[in-house]
């Protein structure tokens, strides 16, 4: 019985890491500034843009239900 139950143990890890995963990816291409085949420039004065900080605050708050959901 513990073999099967260090098994299913192995098949969740296995599920949570690819969510984990696969969240990361999201979040590369969603904040990937050279999507557009644009050149990456520094623009600080975007940490103040209502949009900017909108998509960071949300992303925020995907990563903590994330970090939640698999604890």
């Amino acid at each position: 019985m513990e073999l099967l139950d260090d098994l299913e143990t192995l098949s969740q890890f296995n599920d949570h890491i690819s969510a984990f995963v696969d969240w990361w990816d999201w979040v590369k291409t969603e904040s990937d500034p050279t999507q557009d085949n644009q050149p990456i420039e520094y623009q600080f004065d975007a940490l103040r843009d209502d949009a900017t900080v909108e998509k960071w605050l949300t992303l925020q708050t995907q990563y903590v239900a994330y970090v939640e959901m698999v604890k």
